[in-house]
């Protein structure tokens, strides 16, 4: 079989294929066979997902609807984000060699704010990792 591309992306296979030692025919048929897959795998969820509203094990909901419910969760989660926040970062710790305290840091990246991470992603932040240091 014969497959045409643009020249833009026959310099990336040829660079690809340089860079990585692998024939060009090589890397195509890996990436062709990994998006059959992918494909087949969305092909098959679809099918799925037909079949069980067709047979009404589910039921559908309007779009606005679902947005509503998503926008519920999301202020949901920014509610607790605010409890969360004003929880005290020092606690004092006893052990059997004495007390110290206990700080705690948030793992949140600098320069990103709530409203700049998709709703998608938010409820990731909601289990943010803590650091122990003690002090």
């Amino acid at each position: 079989m014969e497959v045409h591309v643009t020249p833009e992306t026959a310099k990336k296979l040829k660079d690809l294929a340089t860079t990585s030692g692998c024939a060009p025919e090589d890397i195509v048929e890996d990436a062709l066979a990994g998006y059959l897959e992918e494909v087949a795998s969305v092909r098959k969820t679809l099918d799925s997902r037909y079949d069980d509203l067709k047979s009404g094990r589910v039921k559908p909901i309007d779009g606005e609807e679902a947005f509503r419910k998503l926008r519920e969760k999301s202020d949901v989660g920014d509610r607790a984000d605010e409890r969360l926040r004003s929880i005290p970062m020092r606690s004092p710790i006893s052990t059997r060699f004495g007390s110290t305290s206990r700080t705690r840091t948030s793992m949140r990246p600098t320069g990103l704010s709530r409203t700049s991470i998709p709703h998608s992603l938010r409820s990731l932040d909601h289990h943010k990792l803590d650091i122990d240091a003690r002090t």
